[in-house]
């Protein structure tokens, strides 16, 4: 269950984050400078297609609405791109789009909370710190982790939900490890008993599915996504083979969100939300800035330093542009 508490300072912040610590609940962070409200801790390809729906219309089909529209981009990304790339670039290619802000099913979350706190003190509006416990994570398998197919099959669909294929050992071991969390005991590690899951939530709604191809199930389980409980399907972390510059300083991974149908994906549940007064963010960005977590650290590239300096002297002389 999502917990709420606000914090008004950093040493609020740790503090509370210490107490955490001592009940050994173990995190991973998320901030985001105001309520995106439906869209909140969605990864960027998502937003993107649920923001094109409401500015465009549910009955026009002619706009990006869909996870082969995310796969489109990519490959048309690389055709215009892809001479210049490293053998690690396109390895990590996916992870590579997300860092030159092509939409994804990537989320950006941080292993530090001091830099999830720097995401949510920007602008004026509330801003918002989530932790997600750890333990709820798998991290995608190694033969997932590398793009070792042509650039038209990069997916990260490992649920197997885009391509309408169920069996996963991921989503097995995935499945039990919620379990576990959940009722504090484990299933029996098998493709069986990650059906009978699925099962056991249609029946809930009254829908018959033990006669049904291992497909089958899966479509069902999609089409009636609204009435299940889908939490029962595990988060996944990928981690890319290497880290580009500023995932270095912000301690950066990736949430792997998967795709269910049309505008249906996976949401993204923290378990504690910390909540950031808008009028309290100026003064944490000082204290941040004073331990170093600042503009520069956070993108530490000439153009982010430059204007790191700029902003820095301005100031410390009073002087406003």
């Amino acid at each position: 269950m999502n917990r709420e508490i606000s914090v008004s300072s950093l040493q609020e912040l740790i503090d509370f984050l210490d107490q955490q610590s001592k009940l050994n609940n173990s995190f991973y962070f998320r901030g985001e400078e105001r309520d995106f409200k439906q869209t909140k801790n969605t990864a960027s390809g998502f937003r993107w297609m649920s923001e094109n729906r409401l500015q465009y219309g549910e009955e026009n089909t002619t706009f990006p609405r869909n996870n082969c529209d995310l796969l489109k981009m990519r490959q048309q990304f690389f055709s215009e791109i892809g001479y210049s790339l490293t053998k690690y670039e396109v390895e990590n290619f996916i992870a590579y789009c997300q860092h030159h802000g092509l939409p994804t099913e990537l989320l950006d979350i941080s292993e530090n909370p001091l830099v999830a706190l720097y995401f949510a003190c920007q602008n004026e509006d509330d801003g918002f710190v989530y932790c997600f416990d750890k333990i709820l994570f798998s991290t995608i398998p190694t033969q997932h982790s590398l793009i070792k197919d042509d650039i038209s099959r990069q997916s990260f669909d490992l649920l197997g939900f885009g391509t309408n294929c169920f069996d996963k050992q991921d989503l097995i071991e995935g499945v039990k490890k919620i379990e576990k969390k959940k009722v504090n005991s484990t299933i029996n590690c098998s493709f069986n008993s990650v059906k009978e899951l699925m099962i056991q939530e249609l029946k809930k709604i009254d829908i018959s599915s033990q006669k049904l191809s291992n497909s089958e199930l899966c479509q069902s389980f999609l089409e009636n996504l609204s009435q299940v409980d889908n939490h029962i399907l595990p988060y996944f972390v990928h981690k890319p083979s290497v880290r580009f510059d500023r995932m270095v300083n912000q301690q950066g991974l990736f949430v792997v969100q998967q795709y269910f149908l049309h505008d249906s994906y996976q949401k993204l549940l923290p378990s504690i939300t910390i909540r950031i007064e808008g009028r309290r963010k100026a003064r944490i960005l000082e204290q941040l800035d004073n331990i170093g977590i600042n503009q520069k650290f956070i993108y530490p590239d000439a153009d982010n330093i430059a204007s790191y300096i700029k902003e820095k002297v301005a100031k410390s002389n009073n002087l406003v542009e």
